[in-house]
């Protein structure tokens, strides 16, 4: 799947916030979340850096949740992936975020 959107970062301390703006016309997860909460802002996902992405959803099968992968793709800079994941939080994706040295 290919989309576009611009974004934008704010820094706290620990915690970053991204604002995502989708662009085009094309279908995207954030078209999608969008229609679904009639074109009103809202909370599409919550991120995790993690080592791994695969534990991480192991995890999360064991204790009995039900992940279903909504897209996943190599980071831009090639140094690791990323993972878009629904059943995980009740409404709000989870992205989870593997970055290798």
């Amino acid at each position: 799947m290919s989309y576009s959107a611009d974004v934008a970062f704010y820094d706290s301390g620990n915690i970053r916030v991204e604002l995502i703006q989708p662009t085009g016309d094309g279908p995207s997860p954030y078209h999608d979340h969008l229609a679904a909460h009639g074109g009103q802002a809202s909370v599409h996902h919550v991120a995790y850096l993690v080592d791994s992405i695969d534990e991480h959803v192991a995890r999360a099968t064991e204790r009995g949740s039900s992940p279903r992968l909504v897209v996943g793709a190599p980071l831009p800079a090639g140094n690791g992936r990323y993972a878009y994941y629904e059943g995980l939080m009740d409404g709000i994706v989870v992205e989870f975020i593997e970055r290798h040295p």
